[in-house]
């Protein structure tokens, strides 16, 4: 989803700012009407990794939320796994098309920072590629994470990251500088941010009540084809051998698991 922007570095949060499009509502219902969330669902490895990894902390019948479920391709899957799924999101032609597709799931136009749901209604909550969109920051969604999931209940995050490969081209000054003029000619298509994992994990412990259990790194492939296209290209034979490491230097999202104490 960011092939094209530009990106900057903003060395005072170490983070990049990838300028596209506002991830606005209009932005979600016109990105989600070009996939064909039908035969995602259809599809019986779209969601394996979501549902494999809810399934090694919560059992079956678990009630979850997926806060911004877009077409709704993984909350299928995880009702489909035996789990009590439900979504919200605000993109209303989208919601209006899964429920064409889906009638029986459970699914609310609801924001993810005011959420029409009472106090730890939810054993679990997956958050995929959401909190990176907010440019004054994720700390509402936050917030109402832990209103919502109950104590000893789960946190599923994921998020794109600042990783090795990220980490070595800021220091290089290989990104232009994210300063005052560059947020006064680009900020209104800001689009998302790679959010350092270490800070984003520390603000869910410090402040939220959660902590971390379990972690890993996402989108090998992807994180190299964005930041390293040639590389990609020599790697790409041998991807499946070289998975692992290439995962770790540059995968593209992280994910952290989180235990609401």
């Amino acid at each position: 989803m960011s092939g094209g922007a530009l990106k900057f570095y903003d060395r005072g949060h170490r983070r990049l700012v990838f300028i596209r499009r506002r991830a606005d509502e209009r932005y979600w219902d016109d990105h989600w009407e070009e996939r064909d969330a039908r035969a995602a669902m259809d599809s019986p490895g779209h969601a394996r990794f979501f549902v494999d990894l809810t399934r090694r902390h919560l059992p079956e019948g678990g009630r979850i939320l997926e806060g911004g479920c877009g077409p709704g391709e993984k909350l299928m899957a995880l009702g489909r796994a035996g789990f009590q799924a439900h979504g919200v999101d605000t993109a209303a032609a989208t919601l209006r098309r899964l429920r064409e597709m889906a009638p029986d799931l459970s699914v609310a136009q609801c924001d993810v920072r005011g959420l029409c749901f009472v106090d730890g209604s939810f054993d679990g909550y997956w958050s995929i590629g959401v909190i990176e969109h907010f440019y004054d920051g994720f700390t509402p969604l936050a917030r109402e994470m832990q209103r919502v999931v109950r104590p000893g209940g789960f946190l599923f995050l994921t998020f794109p990251a600042m990783t090795p490969l990220r980490r070595l081209k800021a220091a290089l000054r290989m990104y232009p500088a994210w300063d005052e003029g560059a947020a006064l000619a680009h900020k209104e298509r800001f689009y998302q941010f790679a959010l350092a994992e270490r800070e984003v994990a520390a603000l869910l412990e410090a402040d939220h009540g959660f902590r971390v259990v379990a972690r890993a790194r996402r989108g090998g492939m992807r994180g190299l084809k964005e930041e390293a296209r040639p590389l990609h290209a020599l790697i790409k034979p041998l991807r499946r051998l070289l998975d692992p490491l290439i995962a770790s230097l540059a995968g593209h999202s992280a994910v952290l698991v989180l235990r609401k104490v």
